[in-house]
């Protein structure tokens, strides 16, 4: 059974008020193969920030506030980015097909993460870069 850390982009999915791909993909597994990352929940954290509508805001850090809270609940706490992460993550962001996707440090972090964890990376289809399976990273696309 796999473990999924799931991305900034599907936690971001997951507050959405319609209807949505990532939501119908957390509906049907079980939370306690879920793990969020120190990294994922600072993007995350800090795309709620910019909000401009102060309601707006407010609910969406009520709601990820709770999303967090129902993982960590049926996990652990969020895994940190450490030194033991620091040489994969410094290969990764030298691999070619990062590289050409453009792929940001903070993203390469959490590729890092999964990858040294062990855990399957969730990220929405137009975010995964193309070749991502060349570089070593377990991932389930939306």
């Amino acid at each position: 059974m796999n473990t999924f850390l799931l991305s900034p982009a599907v936690l971001l999915e997951l507050l959405a008020s319609a209807p949505n791909v990532s939501k119908q993909w957390f509906q049907q597994e079980d939370v306690r193969q879920m793990r969020l990352d120190s990294v994922s929940v600072g993007l995350v954290l800090h795309t709620i920030a910019q909000v401009g509508n102060p309601w707006t805001r407010s609910r969406l850090a009520t709601q990820f506030a709770a999303l967090s809270q129902v993982i960590q609940n049926a996990t652990q706490p969020p895994l940190d980015f450490g030194a033991r992460h620091a040489p994969g993550w410094a290969q990764l962001l030298s691999h070619p097909v990062l590289i050409q996707a453009g792929s940001d440090a903070a993203t390469v972090q959490t590729y890092a993460i999964a990858q040294l964890e062990g855990l399957t990376f969730v990220e929405l289809q137009a975010y995964v870069p193309a070749g991502l399976q060349n570089v070593g990273i377990q991932y389930l696309a939306l």
